[in-house]
């Protein structure tokens, strides 16, 4: 199975909440490739497009609260609909006994 892990970065009002009007997304990490969004005056749109070839090609997509980045990508027009997902933070409440349910990246990279 091919896979990705992905990360976005967001502007952070309302905790970068995606329905927040006031907010955009400005950088996605796919891979070991970084892709601007709305971090300037340049035009994203390649930028998407190289984004949604590089989701196509692979079977599974990796993140750590991933939802939060599929609702940002999703906002943006990326399709993964048909891919598995693989959310670490959610692996980590399940094998912890489920005592934390919103355990930091620190704290699992800490304990792994």
């Amino acid at each position: 199975m091919k896979y990705k892990v992905i990360d976005v970065e967001t502007t952070t009002s309302n905790k970068g909440n995606p329905f927040d009007t006031k907010n955009k997304l400005c950088y996605v990490g796919i891979g070991t490739d970084m892709f601007p969004i709305e971090y300037g005056d340049a035009p994203y749109g390649e930028c998407l497009n190289n984004i949604q070839k590089q989701i196509d090609e692979v079977d599974v997509l990796i993140g750590f609260n991933i939802k939060f980045d599929l609702h940002w990508l999703k906002k943006y027009g990326i399709n993964f609909g048909d891919k598995r997902i693989w959310d670490c933070q959610l692996v980590h409440f399940v094998l912890g006994g489920q005592q934390n349910p919103y355990p930091s990246l620190h704290g699992v990279c800490e304990h792994y």
